[in-house]
């Protein structure tokens, strides 16, 4: 359910996801409609949860921050919350999923290079109730994006 859309509101947000700091006058151009009636819809859009927030993606590499993995978890039965509660509080753990399969849980990690990977994996499996732990190394990312379809 896309929560009741017009095409004007997919417009504003196509071009918000795109960049979130493009100026009103431009955005009121591209969808038609004067600047004020772009804000309140903009407005309206946060209000109904649509947009969430404002951000700025930051380049990883440029932070030296190159590698990429993902890391999947065998949890004890019960534990999934618990260990998931742990897991949000590395700063390295970017995203934190339970999921259904042969693994529990999985998460995106970066960190600087192998080395702190492995510090950083060495203290998750220390984590009460966590069973397994399987790694896979990013190569190469053929597609990356925050952007949702509309």
């Amino acid at each position: 359910m896309k929560k009741n859309l017009d095409e004007v509101d997919r417009k504003i947000l196509k071009i918000l996801q795109k960049n979130s700091r493009t100026p009103l006058r431009e955005i009121s151009k591209k969808v038609g409609l004067v600047n004020s009636a772009v804000h309140v819809r903009i407005k309206k859009l946060k209000k109904r949860g649509i947009i969430k927030k404002f951000t700025v993606i930051l380049n990883p590499e440029g932070l030296n921050l190159p590698l990429l993995a993902f890391v999947l978890i065998k949890a004890s039965k019960g534990k999934y919350q618990e260990i998931a509660e742990e897991l949000v509080k590395y700063p390295e753990i970017l995203e934190v999923y339970e999921i259904i399969g042969k693994y529990d849980i999985i998460l995106k990690v970066r960190t600087r290079n192998i080395k702190e990977l492995d510090s950083l994996l060495n203290e998750v499996g220390d984590i009460n109730g966590i069973k397994e732990i399987s790694t896979g190394i990013v190569l190469k990312i053929q597609k990356t994006t925050t952007e949702l379809p509309l």
